[in-house]
């Protein structure tokens, strides 16, 4: 399970890190996955991987507690997304796309340190 969460943490960090240098880029690439009927169940299904896997990994790293929390609030996000559903996953990624680049790369650089949590944790 740490070898997933450190994979993981490392796209992550990695589209955020290519975010922050293109923010217009990387939201269209989102908006591009996210806006297929696909992507809503990839992003469920990507967010159930990562809560199991970060709730089963949680006792094995120096952060249990929070490990754990963020494993919970993942799944949470999983069920969250089913049940706002396809119109209103699109209008919020439809909002995202057309926010500043500053608001962007605020977004990008906090998705850049979660990415490093997640690997730092796991190693």
């Amino acid at each position: 399970m740490l070898t997933l969460i450190a994979v993981f943490g490392v796209l992550l960090a990695a589209v955020s890190l290519w975010g922050l240098y293109r923010p217009r880029t990387v939201v269209s690439w989102v908006q591009y996955v996210g806006l297929h009927r696909f992507g809503m169940t990839f992003a469920v299904g990507l967010r159930l991987v990562l809560g199991f896997a970060l709730i089963l990994a949680a006792p094995a790293t120096p952060f249990p507690q929070i490990v754990f929390a963020l494993g919970v609030i993942a799944l949470l996000a999983a069920v969250g997304i089913v049940i706002m559903g396809w119109e209103r996953v699109t209008g919020l990624l439809n909002w995202f796309a057309e926010a500043p680049a500053t608001t962007l790369r605020t977004a990008f650089a906090f998705g850049a340190a979660f990415g490093g949590f997640l690997l730092y944790t796991s190693l």
